[in-house]
């Protein structure tokens, strides 16, 4: 395991829509940022997110990393990953900038965002992966699997609340170790759509409420379709 403090950049904001360049040469892989999640479902908000990442950083691409077997969820609640991974590649069908990647359905599981990084590195030479985050995945994350693995070896883009702060690192085994991490700026992204969660997509469908404005037509149409998150949904899946 890697143990070693990160190296630490703090930023100022960057106006919505303006690039920066990114840290690396450009290759097959290095103008990419991750996102990972469990996109149950995906929503405009994750989707303004990735946008905003590629915006400000300058990435061709940014890649949504659905989890396949998320360890602190129940199951039952959360669509097959068939049918997240479908959901997605509706919601970026018309956005050349946005991807998805399917790596963990290979893995062992419960899948974990350590080993998942692993094996990403093996075909991504930076020593650093781009990971776009909301700051609750930063106090969280040292109580995730192998915390001191991702703080080597991420770069974490976040997107904040308001004004609130990010931490400048975190504390590990008694021991504070810097982050590498990055504020993005959200100013350009409607209230609403940054208020926007998957609970809240879930909670509408049960109630039978319209998804208008919460998750493209396409991705509605799908959970329609299929049946997902109706109020005897996990008692389908289950």
């Amino acid at each position: 395991m890697l143990s070693g403090p990160a190296s630490f950049r703090l930023s100022g904001t960057v106006p919505f829509g303006a690039r920066r360049v990114a840290s690396n040469p450009k290759n097959s892989s290095e103008s990419t940022a991750y996102y990972f999640g469990t996109f149950n479902p995906i929503h405009n908000g994750h989707i303004a997110l990735a946008e905003a990442a590629a915006s400000q950083y300058g990435y061709d691409k940014v890649l949504f990393v659905p989890v396949y077997s998320a360890p602190h969820k129940d199951p039952s609640q959360v669509a097959s990953f068939n049918d997240r991974v479908a959901m997605i590649r509706k919601a970026i069908a018309d956005k050349p900038s946005l991807g998805v990647s399917v790596v963990e359905r290979s893995l062992k599981t419960p899948s974990y965002t350590a080993r998942t990084v692993d094996h990403l590195m093996k075909t991504d030479p930076r020593p650093k992966l781009p990971f776009i985050c909301g700051l609750d995945v930063i106090r969280d994350l040292p109580h995730w699997k192998d915390p001191l693995k991702l703080v080597e070896k991420l770069r974490f883009l976040v997107a904040p609340r308001g004004r609130s702060y990010i931490p400048k690192g975190v504390k590990v085994g008694g021991a504070w170790h810097r982050l590498d991490r990055d504020r993005l700026d959200l100013s350009g992204i409607p209230a609403a759509t940054r208020r926007l969660s998957s609970t809240a997509v879930r909670e509408a469908v049960a109630h039978g409420d319209p998804l208008t404005g919460m998750v493209p037509p396409a991705v509605e149409a799908f959970i329609r379709a299929r049946g997902l998150y109706r109020p005897q949904f996990g008692e389908k899946i289950a």
